[in-house]
């Protein structure tokens, strides 16, 4: 990824929101799964940049991701 200075962020400050973390990292589920896995699943938590737009590290969300495959080995 490219910030505004034309230089590449590192992958550990890179962030998603719901909709395509939803689509591309976690398979199309649902919004409302996001929320509820927060709850009950130890998902990570979104950052709030205004009172309308959440965002996600993105390794923090690939990190839970690859927890999960772990535990189902």
């Amino acid at each position: 990824m490219i910030n505004r200075s034309n230089k590449l962020t590192p992958p550990e400050n890179q962030l998603i929101r719901i909709r395509p973390m939803c689509k591309t990292m976690l398979g199309g589920v649902n919004n409302s799964t996001i929320y509820r896995w927060i709850k009950t699943e130890g998902f990570p938590k979104p950052i709030k940049l205004s009172p309308s737009c959440s965002v996600w590290n993105i390794a923090e969300v690939q990190a839970w991701i690859d927890a999960r495959k772990e535990m189902s080995v």
